[in-house]
């Protein structure tokens, strides 16, 4: 009689064994970790952090076009930027619990043959050990197939989330985001508000200054990678600099060495342009000025004429818009850096003479603005002196 109590003890600890396995993981399961930002401490820009169901970024961009450290939420499923492709997870989930069931439905049927031999053994002690390790092997395969999910869940529950594949959307983005906004090498229609202005007749045939000129497409560093374009496309703001180092007699200066600077600085973003302003902006002309041992400032209007009478040279950047040598006018509505080279008279007006890095002809690039052009266009200066 002790016999028989003894064994149904050990078959409802197994069974209450695999009830456990079966019902923790359904529970933890259950269980939905809300996105909590409070767990991602002392983070640097650039970072990602995992905070339950959503990560969090840090990224940004400020007023002066710099980069900033900002707090962004993404649910990490509904993510825009990532398409979701659950076509092979959903696959393996639906193996693991197909394997599941068969391993089930196969240790059941094999238990209940090993019971209908162990009843027809007639006390025959070898068909009743052969009915024995037929249900200990079957519980204990049994007890792996389910219990595995308990195991790696305990070990990592990531290990057994089947998440979504997530792939990364290809940005739509056109040729003047991809080689840099601000310094297309491109012929634009003049804006309403400058289509009435006239060259002056008496500028015609006017060129560059060209003994301290640099083009951005010159040989043999215009087809060159600059940032994610070419200096030929992307490079006027390393080459106005250069242009002004060598006018201050830096004689061997050329714009990639200025253009690496810019890179190693973190002055230059792909499809964002050069920045001389903000923080990477300050670090870029601050390594410069500690390289080239030159000073920079930003001037105003009033200052910058008065300097461009002292024959100081100025870089200008943003909106341009100036008359070529063959008086057309060219207009660059994304931004672009030149370099005012002075002012003169011509026909009884005055005019702000120009080096344009962008077209290495003068009769195409822009050679001088009338006063009325010089008005518009950006009013800060960027002034590099010794």
């Amino acid at each position: 009689m002790q016999k028989i109590t003894q064994k149904p003890n050990k078959l409802f600890i197994l069974f209450f064994v695999l009830f456990l396995l079966l019902i923790i993981p359904m529970a933890s399961k259950a269980q939905t970790v809300q996105c909590d930002p409070t767990q991602c401490k002392d983070m640097k820009e650039g970072d990602i952090c995992t905070a339950g169901n959503c990560t969090i970024q840090y990224d940004g961009i400020d007023e002066l076009g710099n980069r900033k450290i900002i707090v962004k939420t993404v649910d990490l499923g509904t993510d825009p930027n990532y398409i979701d492709s659950p076509f092979l997870t959903d696959y393996l989930a639906a193996m693991y619990r197909y394997a599941v069931i068969v391993t089930t439905i196969l240790a059941t049927i094999v238990i209940i043959f090993a019971g209908v031999l162990w009843i027809t053994s007639a006390g025959n002690t070898e068909q009743i050990g052969r009915a024995k390790k037929m249900i200990g092997r079957s519980i204990t395969g049994l007890l792996l197939a389910v219990g595995s999910y308990t195991i790696l869940w305990t070990i990592n529950p990531q290990l057994v989330e089947f998440g979504s594949l997530k792939i990364l959307r290809v940005a739509n983005i056109s040729v003047e985001e991809a080689l840099g906004k601000e310094d297309q090498d491109k012929d634009y229609a003049p804006s309403t508000e400058l289509s009435g202005i006239q060259p002056i007749p008496e500028a015609l045939g006017l060129t560059y200054t060209m003994s301290s000129y640099f083009g951005q497409g010159a040989s043999p560093w215009g087809s060159e990678k600059y940032s994610c374009g070419t200096y030929k496309n992307a490079g006027c703001a390393p080459t106005s600099i250069a242009m002004v180092l060598k006018r201050l007699g830096e004689t061997s200066v050329t714009p990639p060495e200025i253009g690496k600077i810019a890179e190693n600085t973190g002055a230059v973003q792909c499809g964002k342009g050069t920045s001389t302003q903000g923080t990477a902006g300050k670090k870029f002309m601050d390594k410069i000025a500690a390289d080239y041992t030159v000073k920079y400032e930003w001037v105003d209007e009033a200052k910058a004429k008065q300097l461009l009478k002292d024959g100081k040279w100025l870089i200008q950047s943003g909106k341009q818009a100036g008359f070529t040598g063959s008086n057309t006018m060219k207009y660059s509505p994304n931004g672009h850096y030149i370099v005012l080279t002075g002012i003169t008279q011509k026909g009884g007006q005055t005019i702000y003479t120009v080096n344009d890095p962008g077209r290495q002809s003068s009769k195409e690039g822009i050679t001088y603005q009338t006063e009325e052009l010089f008005n518009k266009v950006n009013r800060q200066f960027l002034y590099i002196h010794k």
